[in-house]
């Protein structure tokens, strides 16, 4: 919870203010006690900032597929990549492991 005295605001994040729903949490006893004192300060929920992520859109399984066979002479991390796609490795893991082969693209964009 933050006070800004010179927006007359009082500042909780989404998650305090779900917390604070809850009659007699400790949450609930500090908004009541800052609202108390500051009645004409105007209650603001923020929403948490999102976390960053590398940029991957248009990385594809098939993109992957086709940049592996063009690089990869040898074949090895082709074996790699479809040993995860046949256990079922969902994109993220993929995604995940193909960054990790090649971090040059860790700012994809298509």
């Amino acid at each position: 919870m933050k006070v800004k005295f010179s927006e007359r605001s009082i500042e909780v994040t989404k998650t305090f203010a779900v917390k604070a729903s809850h009659f007699g949490s400790e949450e609930y006893n500090l908004l009541r006690t800052a609202m108390q004192d500051l009645p004409d300060f105007k209650l603001v929920i923020k929403a948490a900032p999102k976390r960053r992520q590398p940029y991957t859109k248009g990385l594809t399984y098939e993109y992957m597929y086709s940049y592996i066979s063009d690089v990869n002479k040898d074949d090895s991390l082709m074996k790699e990549y479809m040993k995860l796609r046949e256990y079922g490795c969902n994109y993220g893991q993929i995604r995940k492991w193909f960054l990790t082969r090649f971090p040059e693209f860790n700012n994809f964009a298509a």
